[in-house]
């Protein structure tokens, strides 16, 4: 899809996706890439003496942890959770992570940041069941947005389940690889014409600000309600105006009529 030019664009994914070809793809397009380190991956250096990137989970002791506080509606990434105003407030859980950072080359993928995080604040042994590895190809990036960003991988969860959820992503009944893979791309087509309602409706002149954090924090299920009342109201002001003069209530029986099927038409 087409992106503003200089847009800043990082991929989020589970451990499988620090695959080389992702990894190659990402490079081609410029974009940044958040990934956690898989478990066998190794330091660079010399064969048969690269220990793996999980035994420098040895050193936590050591470390000196930078604590980060993230609250689910603030920060620069918040609108990207577009979190209903029943989860903003004071009561809104506050996440605390304890987390350090380094600059290490990785065999096979060169010099990365790896960031090691926990929630766990007294952890005085770390393992890989305890904290979280994250390996970047951004070295700037702030520490704190790291782990930010990397939170945001849930909506890729969210966004599945309200495929199948709201669009029926999971309801075929087709044995056609073909027949499915279209379903795919009208469940698909469907999501992306409701986030596009949504951009449209954002960019309204005189959208009031309480409206615009409405379309802000929409998400399919709610997109689709909207979307019904807007066709639900469209067609009663159809009838409204059709019913004011003789000629309209003569367009309006006709096109009552076309709606059914030939055979099923009665004189009206």
């Amino acid at each position: 899809m087409p992106l503003p030019e200089g847009a800043l664009v990082v991929v989020l994914g589970d451990t499988a996706y620090d695959a080389q070809v992702v990894r190659e793809a990402c490079a081609d397009r410029d974009y940044r890439w958040i990934f956690p380190s898989n478990s066998e991956r190794v330091l660079a250096g010399r064969k048969g003496s690269r220990p793996k990137v999980r035994s420098l989970l040895k050193d936590w002791s050591t470390w000196s942890r930078q604590t980060i506080r993230l609250a689910p509606a603030q920060g620069k990434y918040a609108v990207y959770r577009r979190l209903s105003r029943h989860r903003i407030g004071p009561k809104a859980k506050i996440r605390t992570y304890y987390a350090h950072q380094e600059k290490r080359e990785v065999h096979s993928v060169g010099e990365v940041r790896l960031v090691f995080s926990t929630m766990k604040a007294n952890l005085k042994t770390a393992t890989s069941d305890d904290v979280k590895i994250l390996m970047t190809d951004d070295l700037r990036l702030p520490l704190r947005d790291v782990i930010e960003l990397y939170s945001l991988r849930w909506q890729i969860e969210l966004f599945f389940k309200e495929l199948k959820s709201t669009l029926g992503f999971h309801r075929y009944r087709f044995r056609r690889f073909e027949a499915v893979e279209g379903w795919m791309e009208l469940a698909l087509t469907a999501f992306l014409y409701l986030e596009w309602y949504r951009c449209q409706q954002l960019a309204r002149r005189g959208l009031c600000e309480e409206e615009k954090r409405w379309w802000r924090c929409q998400r399919t299920h709610g997109l689709c309600q909207a979307v019904r009342l807007a066709s639900e109201q469209s067609e009663m002001h159809y009838l409204a105006q059709r019913l004011e003069t003789p000629g309209g209530i003569a367009k309006l029986k006709r096109v009552l009529r076309d709606s059914f099927a030939p055979e099923y038409r009665a004189k009206l």
